[in-house]
Protein backbone atom coordinates (compact mmCIF):
# COMPACT_ATOMS: atom_id res chain seq x y z
CA UNK A 1 0.00 0.00 0.00
CA UNK A 2 2.87 2.19 0.86
CA UNK A 3 4.60 1.84 -2.39
CA UNK A 4 1.35 2.32 -4.59
CA UNK A 5 0.79 6.12 -2.40
CA UNK A 6 4.50 6.76 -3.32
CA UNK A 7 3.71 5.52 -7.09
CA UNK A 8 0.94 7.67 -7.26
CA UNK A 9 2.42 10.82 -5.48
CA UNK A 10 5.15 10.48 -8.40
CA UNK A 11 2.41 10.08 -11.20
CA UNK A 12 0.44 13.12 -9.78
CA UNK A 13 4.12 15.29 -9.36
CA UNK A 14 5.19 14.18 -12.93
CA UNK A 15 2.12 15.49 -14.46
CA UNK A 16 1.58 19.01 -12.53
CA UNK A 17 4.68 19.55 -14.12
CA UNK A 18 4.17 19.04 -17.21
CA UNK A 19 1.40 20.62 -17.47
CA UNK A 20 3.05 23.79 -15.51
CA UNK A 21 5.75 24.13 -18.01
CA UNK A 22 5.80 26.82 -20.95
CA UNK A 23 5.02 25.36 -24.42
CA UNK A 24 6.88 26.74 -27.18
CA UNK A 25 6.07 27.74 -30.80
CA UNK A 26 6.65 25.13 -34.04
CA UNK A 27 5.91 28.21 -36.41
CA UNK A 28 5.62 31.90 -36.23
CA UNK A 29 4.42 33.73 -39.30
CA UNK A 30 4.32 37.89 -39.02
CA UNK A 31 2.38 40.63 -41.13
CA UNK A 32 3.48 43.91 -40.26
CA UNK A 33 1.04 45.02 -43.59
CA UNK A 34 -0.80 48.75 -43.38
CA UNK A 35 -3.71 49.72 -45.74
CA UNK A 36 -3.70 53.70 -46.67
CA UNK A 37 -6.18 54.43 -44.43
CA UNK A 38 -4.02 52.77 -41.69
CA UNK A 39 -1.00 54.43 -42.88
CA UNK A 40 -2.00 57.91 -43.18
CA UNK A 41 -3.33 57.75 -39.63
CA UNK A 42 -0.02 56.26 -38.17
CA UNK A 43 -1.72 52.96 -36.61
CA UNK A 44 0.82 50.40 -36.27
CA UNK A 45 -0.13 46.50 -36.57
CA UNK A 46 1.32 43.15 -36.95
CA UNK A 47 -0.69 39.94 -37.16
CA UNK A 48 0.49 37.06 -35.72
CA UNK A 49 -0.34 32.81 -36.83
CA UNK A 50 1.22 30.95 -33.98
CA UNK A 51 1.61 26.95 -34.12
CA UNK A 52 2.31 24.84 -31.03
CA UNK A 53 4.51 22.73 -29.98
CA UNK A 54 2.28 20.64 -27.96
CA UNK A 55 -1.37 21.03 -27.07
CA UNK A 56 -2.41 23.87 -24.32
CA UNK A 57 -5.17 25.60 -22.93
CA UNK A 58 -4.17 28.71 -21.69
CA UNK A 59 -2.46 31.37 -24.50
CA UNK A 60 -1.33 35.08 -23.14
CA UNK A 61 -0.07 37.60 -24.81
CA UNK A 62 2.72 39.80 -23.49
CA UNK A 63 4.20 43.03 -24.12
CA UNK A 64 7.80 44.08 -23.30
CA UNK A 65 8.28 47.71 -23.46
CA UNK A 66 12.15 49.34 -23.66
CA UNK A 67 13.11 52.63 -23.75
CA UNK A 68 16.87 53.79 -24.43
CA UNK A 69 18.39 50.74 -24.01
CA UNK A 70 16.14 49.51 -21.07
CA UNK A 71 13.36 47.49 -20.36
CA UNK A 72 10.69 50.11 -18.85
CA UNK A 73 6.89 48.22 -18.79
CA UNK A 74 5.97 44.97 -18.79
CA UNK A 75 2.33 44.42 -19.59
CA UNK A 76 0.48 41.22 -19.78
CA UNK A 77 -2.46 41.64 -22.64
CA UNK A 78 -5.29 39.45 -24.18
CA UNK A 79 -5.60 36.12 -22.40
CA UNK A 80 -7.64 33.21 -22.89
CA UNK A 81 -8.11 29.89 -20.69
CA UNK A 82 -10.21 27.01 -23.11
CA UNK A 83 -11.53 23.73 -21.56
CA UNK A 84 -10.37 21.60 -25.23
CA UNK A 85 -6.80 21.38 -25.84
CA UNK A 86 -5.63 23.86 -28.92
CA UNK A 87 -2.88 23.95 -31.10
CA UNK A 88 -2.68 27.01 -32.71
CA UNK A 89 -3.11 31.27 -32.61
CA UNK A 90 -3.53 34.55 -34.06
CA UNK A 91 -3.04 37.37 -32.44
CA UNK A 92 -3.82 41.20 -33.57
CA UNK A 93 -2.12 44.18 -32.29
CA UNK A 94 -2.33 47.72 -33.24
CA UNK A 95 -1.04 50.36 -31.76
CA UNK A 96 -2.24 53.76 -32.28
CA UNK A 97 -0.49 57.59 -31.63
CA UNK A 98 -3.75 59.56 -29.51
CA UNK A 99 -2.10 62.64 -30.53
CA UNK A 100 -2.51 61.50 -34.01
CA UNK A 101 -5.45 59.75 -34.05
CA UNK A 102 -8.41 60.62 -31.20
CA UNK A 103 -10.31 57.61 -29.39
CA UNK A 104 -12.52 57.57 -26.73
CA UNK A 105 -11.38 58.25 -23.14
CA UNK A 106 -8.11 58.58 -24.78
CA UNK A 107 -5.07 60.81 -23.01
CA UNK A 108 -2.89 62.88 -25.17
CA UNK A 109 0.79 61.83 -24.83
CA UNK A 110 -0.44 58.63 -24.91
CA UNK A 111 -0.50 55.51 -27.35
CA UNK A 112 -3.53 52.86 -27.47
CA UNK A 113 -2.75 49.42 -27.95
CA UNK A 114 -5.41 46.99 -29.65
CA UNK A 115 -4.84 43.51 -28.88
CA UNK A 116 -6.77 40.26 -29.70
CA UNK A 117 -6.23 36.60 -30.14
CA UNK A 118 -8.02 33.52 -31.00
CA UNK A 119 -7.10 30.09 -30.09
CA UNK A 120 -8.17 27.02 -32.33
CA UNK A 121 -7.74 23.67 -32.13
CA UNK A 122 -10.35 21.15 -30.50
CA UNK A 123 -13.71 22.58 -30.15
CA UNK A 124 -15.16 26.28 -31.11
CA UNK A 125 -12.41 29.15 -31.73
CA UNK A 126 -12.02 31.21 -28.40
CA UNK A 127 -11.69 35.12 -28.65
CA UNK A 128 -10.20 37.66 -25.73
CA UNK A 129 -9.38 41.55 -26.79
CA UNK A 130 -7.65 43.79 -24.41
CA UNK A 131 -7.02 47.45 -24.93
CA UNK A 132 -4.82 50.07 -23.08
CA UNK A 133 -3.31 52.86 -23.41
CA UNK A 134 0.50 53.39 -22.23
CA UNK A 135 2.55 56.85 -22.13
CA UNK A 136 4.74 57.88 -24.76
CA UNK A 137 7.30 58.26 -22.25
CA UNK A 138 7.22 54.49 -21.59
CA UNK A 139 7.21 53.72 -25.26
CA UNK A 140 6.46 56.26 -28.20
CA UNK A 141 6.48 54.58 -32.09
CA UNK A 142 4.90 56.59 -33.86
CA UNK A 143 6.37 56.13 -37.38
CA UNK A 144 8.34 53.29 -37.43
CA UNK A 145 11.78 53.01 -38.20
CA UNK A 146 11.62 49.03 -38.29
CA UNK A 147 9.67 46.00 -37.35
CA UNK A 148 10.00 42.19 -38.02
CA UNK A 149 9.86 38.61 -36.23
CA UNK A 150 12.47 37.26 -34.44
CA UNK A 151 14.47 34.78 -36.42
CA UNK A 152 13.96 31.40 -34.61
CA UNK A 153 10.68 31.01 -32.33
CA UNK A 154 12.04 29.52 -28.76
CA UNK A 155 11.27 29.72 -25.64
CA UNK A 156 13.09 33.05 -23.52
CA UNK A 157 12.18 33.43 -19.42
CA UNK A 158 8.82 31.35 -20.22
CA UNK A 159 7.78 33.58 -23.24
CA UNK A 160 8.51 33.17 -27.05
CA UNK A 161 8.99 36.33 -28.51
CA UNK A 162 7.25 36.54 -31.45
CA UNK A 163 8.31 39.74 -32.74
CA UNK A 164 8.92 43.67 -32.84
CA UNK A 165 7.91 47.11 -33.74
CA UNK A 166 11.10 49.95 -33.32
CA UNK A 167 11.11 53.75 -33.61
CA UNK A 168 14.69 54.96 -33.04
CA UNK A 169 14.82 58.42 -30.55
CA UNK A 170 18.40 59.36 -32.41
CA UNK A 171 18.50 62.42 -34.44
CA UNK A 172 19.98 61.98 -38.19
CA UNK A 173 20.32 59.02 -40.54
CA UNK A 174 19.84 56.16 -38.39
CA UNK A 175 20.01 52.28 -39.08
CA UNK A 176 17.99 49.65 -37.66
CA UNK A 177 19.42 46.13 -36.47
CA UNK A 178 17.43 43.17 -36.18
CA UNK A 179 18.48 40.90 -32.95
CA UNK A 180 18.45 36.62 -32.08
CA UNK A 181 16.65 38.00 -29.22
CA UNK A 182 15.02 40.77 -26.95
CA UNK A 183 18.12 41.42 -25.32
CA UNK A 184 20.79 41.58 -28.57
CA UNK A 185 17.91 43.45 -30.58
CA UNK A 186 18.16 46.54 -27.39
CA UNK A 187 21.58 46.08 -27.35
CA UNK A 188 21.60 46.43 -31.71
CA UNK A 189 19.28 49.38 -30.97
CA UNK A 190 20.27 51.22 -27.81
CA UNK A 191 18.57 54.81 -28.50
CA UNK A 192 15.18 53.10 -29.87
CA UNK A 193 11.88 52.73 -28.49
CA UNK A 194 10.66 49.19 -28.95
CA UNK A 195 7.53 46.73 -27.99
CA UNK A 196 8.57 43.35 -28.21
CA UNK A 197 5.02 41.21 -28.61
CA UNK A 198 5.51 37.97 -26.63
CA UNK A 199 3.42 34.98 -26.26
CA UNK A 200 2.84 32.49 -23.10
CA UNK A 201 1.64 29.22 -23.54
CA UNK A 202 0.32 26.81 -20.86
CA UNK A 203 -1.75 23.84 -20.21
CA UNK A 204 -4.12 24.42 -17.20
CA UNK A 205 -5.94 21.14 -18.42
CA UNK A 206 -5.60 19.60 -14.91
CA UNK A 207 -7.06 22.43 -13.34
CA UNK A 208 -10.66 22.64 -12.16
CA UNK A 209 -12.82 25.61 -13.60
CA UNK A 210 -10.55 26.57 -16.69
CA UNK A 211 -12.83 27.89 -18.61
CA UNK A 212 -11.88 32.16 -18.58
CA UNK A 213 -11.40 35.22 -20.83
CA UNK A 214 -9.32 37.35 -19.41
CA UNK A 215 -10.41 41.21 -19.31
Amino acid sequence: MRSFRIFALAVFCVSTAQAADPIGASKVAVDFTRDRLAKLLQVNQAEILVSAQRPFTNATVQLDFYHNGKKVHSEDSASATHLVAQDAVSISVQAADLDVVTLGGGKPGSSRFLVELTTSGGGPPMYAGRTHDVAKAVCSLGELNGASAFPTPMLHNGTIPLCWMLRDNATGDTSVTAGSSPEDLVAKNPTADIVVINLKLADDSSQPNSSTAAR
